[in-house]
């Protein structure tokens, strides 16, 4: 596993379409992983995927453009995309990491 999104990830954005730069609080990432894959391995990880994921979000909030997932619930991490999902220019950003 290349990359695990954790409390200090703030963003993950694509460089080419097998590399995303991660960004922490205080650290910058070049990951050799399509950004799909980091998302879905770290919801994985913490206990779904990023299937159950989106129809979880799509469950409590209704179908939205640009549904916000939660990668975590006990950690309270929480990434939305910048535009579908599908595009190869999304990137995710950590809801709790904003200032």
């Amino acid at each position: 596993m290349d990359y695990l999104i954790n409390e200090n990830t703030c963003a993950l954005v694509p460089l080419k379409q097998t590399v995303t730069k991660v960004i922490e609080n205080n650290k910058e990432y070049r990951v050799n992983c399509d950004i799909y894959t980091i998302v879905n391995n770290s919801c994985k990880f913490y206990g779904s995927s990023y299937n159950g994921r989106i129809e979880g979000s799509k469950n409590l909030l209704g179908k939205i453009y640009k549904t916000p997932i939660i990668i975590d619930e006990r950690n309270n991490i929480t990434f939305f995309p910048t535009t579908s999902p599908r595009l190869s220019n999304n990137m995710w950003i950590a809801f709790n990491n904003i200032l």
